[in-house]
């Protein structure tokens, strides 16, 4: 299965991949956590969430 990657020119869309866990957890911030995550995110439950998705 290839990677499937759109783009306008100006944002791309992507896939989450394993490489994007570090960043996704860097942005994480006190509203994030309160009202979308219901807590603190971990690695291992980002990655085991990209790997579900």
């Amino acid at each position: 299965m290839h990677e499937v990657r759109l783009s306008d020119g100006f944002t791309t869309l992507s896939p989450l991949r394993l490489d994007d866990v570090a960043a996704h957890l860097a942005g994480e911030d006190e509203p994030l956590v309160r009202w979308l995550n219901g807590g603190p995110g971990t690695r291992e439950g980002v990655e085991a969430y990209f790997r579900h998705c």
